[in-house]
């Protein structure tokens, strides 16, 4: 039990860290693509839609594959950014394997090719783990090949099964991992822990409420709009109770503990437009958390990361303003210098890489 509780512990630290990043930061761009770079890892009006960013608009919105319940869901527009010379690079980074070489040689095509939104999503139930859902027009059988032919790249043994109408692969040999790769035709596609996949077959077969219906995450994604990435966030009783024990622990404000929900939007055109949004579930909260965030940003302009790559000017540029129980920060950035700014970031992960695997 105390084991169980101390992972539970343990497991909402990260959880934590990553809820607090996805509201608190929300205005962030320049921390969106560095984190990017470092871990390479829509009801909107109709003036907002597909502004610039060549949206390809499936049928069946990611969304509407993803179970209510959800903490923390970051959508990404895959074709626009595999398209956008702003993101090209982030593209390239993950188009190997770690030790097998170029997927697309693997495979004869990249499965990302096929994919139009790509949403990580983080559930509340903590047992529940994390997931990849993805939408498109999705061939099954050819990406649980795919999928199989990677797993035995990596010495492991895939096992196929079929679960309704989903087709679904596990590597057998990884008996630490409890993840499955499950594809359905025509989309979704899900990667997860089994808790998580089972509550998405329910979504898809019309058993359970979808995230699509959710008032508080669509609210927030109403607010800033589409984007090559999207992001909404809420936190419910119990944990921003946890959060407030955390942020007690490192003595940082409690405001923070306030915030309700969130969401942000990068926008790629002619500039990179950025829109991120908090919700407080009080005036003067929400003014204490508009006043960090602001000497957040101050602070950063003079970190030695900010000056290494040269956006101690686009810092100084982010808006943040405080109505009530809403803030809201806004970052515009010309295409050129935007593609600079990425270009310095990638240049430096990479150096930093090569660094680490001389070590």
């Amino acid at each position: 039990m105390r084991a169980n509780q101390a992972s539970r512990r343990r497991r909402f630290g990260w959880r934590g860290a990553l809820i607090l990043a996805a509201l608190v930061g929300i205005g962030a761009a320049w921390l969106a693509f560095r984190r990017s770079a470092s871990s390479m890892t829509r009801t909107a009006s109709g003036d907002a839609r597909g502004a610039g960013d060549g949206f390809h608009r499936p049928e069946r919105h990611v969304r509407d594959s993803v179970p209510r319940g959800v903490v923390l869901i970051v959508e990404l527009e895959v074709a626009a950014l595999r398209a956008n010379d702003l993101t090209r690079g982030l593209w390239d980074a993950v188009s190997s394997i770690d030790g097998q070489g170029n997927v697309t040689a693997l495979c004869g095509f990249h499965p990302l090719e096929r994919i139009a939104t790509l949403a990580l999503v983080v559930p509340e139930d903590d047992s529940a783990g994390f997931g990849v859902v993805a939408s498109g027009p999705l061939d099954q059988g050819s990406l649980l090949a795919c999928a199989a032919t990677v797993v035995k790249a990596r010495g492991g043994t895939p096992v196929r099964e079929i679960r309704g109408e989903f087709g679904v692969l596990v590597d057998s040999a990884a008996a630490l991992s409890g993840a499955e790769l499950m594809v359905r035709e025509g989309g979704p596609l899900v990667l997860a822990e089994p808790k998580f996949s089972a509550a998405v077959r329910a979504v898809v077969a019309g058993q359970a409420p979808s995230l699509a219906g959710d008032a508080a995450h669509q609210g927030e994604r109403a607010i800033v709009g589409d984007g090559a990435l999207v992001a909404t966030a809420t936190l419910t009783p119990e944990h921003r109770r946890r959060l407030r024990e955390e942020l007690a622990t490192a003595h940082v404000t409690d405001a923070f503990a306030h915030l309700l929900s969130g969401g942000l939007s990068i926008r790629i055109g002619p500039t990179l437009a950025v829109h991120g949004t908090l919700l407080c579930d009080e005036a003067a909260s929400c003014s204490e958390v508009g006043a960090a965030v602001r000497t957040a940003f101050r602070q950063a302009q003079q970190s030695p990361s900010a000056l290494a790559l040269g956006i101690t000017e686009v810092l100084g540029r982010v808006r943040v303003d405080v109505d009530r129980d809403r803030i809201n920060l806004r970052a515009h950035l010309p295409f050129e210098e935007a593609l600079g700014v990425v270009q310095r970031m990638l240049s430096r992960a990479r150096r930093s890489g090569s660094m680490d695997s001389q070590r």
